[in-house]
């Protein structure tokens, strides 16, 4: 019996030390270096060709690591080469990808330029796509079809005022891409953590002839002409579509989401995207801020909303909620939103017409006098930003869908693309039925909960 009892002793002491031993097992937290180790990071190295995939829309052409993007510019970059970059052309990432290691990325901007960021082992960024100015040849521009399957490219880091690379328009047109196209589709893929400095700049892409669709911008952006997604949107026709911008951007014509818009020779469409991040202008020529696009020569704001602040650096620039100036004959605004306080009008001395309107913090319109949204017949004395966004989306919707969905408040995000921003309810501040929600910070968009598309 005795030795009953010592077995059955031995084996509860036993069975506690396992316990114990699992426990803390389960409750060490994963080291943050283990999710991205040295392995991952891009060693600056170029690959000999893709994961696989033959190119075609059926088996695209796969990039899984920092070495095949950079393989992916040089077969574009080199010119004339169908083969890799055509219109019938297909590639899609298969992981998130660390350019470079990101855990000083916010102070890249110390550096005077890329030989001296190189000194610590920053990497330099080519972008994937350039522009031939000797002839305007675009033979090298990005003319197949990009799609990030919603996957991130971490780490960029772009520092360059020179113009002319052997002859081409390199470094005057910087991004993940240089110049997307015409014939050029850039989608789904998220640009974070990442620095560029240049002359004409974006987070996705410097110069856009084509199409960007569902990307997204949290990266610090600085130069001359200046976008959170894209530096310039002109030439044929050409569109930023679902698209948004969290990060910060400093230039001399700067807008959240593209610098600028239009062209002497086509029209650009900035359709269902927003801005959060801040935006910044200086200079001393009265240069152009706007809260998604510095400046409307020839194209269309259309469903767009503007909730970062827009600040005047030197105090003598044009800024407004939604571009800092247009070209009145050649551009349109239309559906389009702004956070009051943001600025002081929507563009820049100009009277906010019935398309134009502001919302409060609670992402409220107040009054009757709203035409630029249906509004049902019990509720005429607010109308939130997500519905009437949601409105427009609704009554222009395609088959297969074109424009994503919004949800969230009171400052909606995309459905799907990206992080949708994070908000914390007060009770104290509810909007007309109960409805909305106090803002945490609008630059909390990295709070949010990432969630896949479904729309793309």
């Amino acid at each position: 019996m005795k030795k009953a009892n010592k077995i059955v002793k031995i084996l509860l002491l036993f069975s506690m030390v396992l316990l114990c031993v699992g426990f803390k097992l389960a409750a060490a937290p994963k080291p943050v270096a283990a999710e991205v180790d040295a392995l991952a990071v891009w060693d600056g190295s170029i690959a000999a060709g893709f994961a696989g995939g033959d190119g075609t829309k059926e088996s695209p052409y796969k990039i899984s690591d920092g070495a095949q993007l950079a393989y992916l510019a040089q077969v574009v970059n080199v010119g004339n080469n169908p083969e890799y970059n055509s219109e019938d052309i297909y590639y899609e990432l298969t992981n998130d990808i660390y350019l470079n290691d990101t855990s000083n990325w916010k102070n890249w901007n110390i550096y005077a330029d890329a030989d001296d960021a190189e000194k610590d082992g920053i990497r330099s960024w080519t972008p994937i796509g350039l522009y031939y100015i000797a002839t305007a040849d675009l033979s090298a521009a990005f003319m197949a079809t990009f799609d990030g399957c919603d996957y991130v490219i971490r780490g960029i880091y772009i520092h360059t005022a020179e113009p002319i690379v052997n002859g081409y328009f390199g470094q005057y047109f910087q991004g993940l891409f240089g110049v997307v196209h015409s014939v050029g589709t850039v989608k789904n893929v998220g640009v974070e953590q990442s620095y560029l400095h240049g002359l004409t700049i974006g987070g996705i892409a410097g110069k856009v002839n084509g199409t960007l669709n569902g990307c997204y911008n949290s990266g610090d952006i600085s130069g001359e002409r200046v976008g959170g997604v894209a530096g310039s949107v002109g030439e044929g026709v050409s569109r930023l579509i679902n698209c948004y911008n969290a990060g910060t951007v400093l230039g001399t014509e700067v807008g959240g989401v593209a610098g600028y818009v239009g062209g002497i020779y086509g029209k650009g469409y900035i359709i269902n995207c927003y801005n959060v991040g801040a935006v910044s202008v200086t200079g001393d020529n009265y240069n152009l801020a706007g809260g998604v696009v510095g400046y409307v020569n020839n194209g269309y704001i259309i469903n767009c909303y503007n909730a970062g602040q827009v600040t005047d650096v030197s105090g003598n620039c044009f800024i407004g909620g939604l571009s800092g100036a247009i070209y009145e004959r050649e551009a349109w605004i239309n559906y389009a939103y702004y956070l009051e306080g943001s600025a002081g009008s929507g563009v820049y001395g100009k009277p906010d017409k019935p398309d134009i309107l502001k919302f409060n913090i609670k992402g409220e319109f107040f009054g009757n006098d709203i035409n630029s949204v249906t509004m049902d017949d019990d509720d005429t004395e607010c109308f939130s930003l997500l519905d009437a966004l949601n409105a427009w989306v609704e009554e222009n919707q395609t088959d297969p869908v074109t424009y994503v969905a919004w949800i969230g408040a009171p400052f909606p995000g995309l459905d799907g693309i990206g992080t949708i921003p994070e908000f914390k309810p007060d009770p104290d501040k509810r909007g007309c039925n109960g409805g909305s929600a106090a803002v945490a910070g609008l630059t909390a968009v990295s709070m949010g909960l990432a969630i896949r598309r479904r729309y793309l």
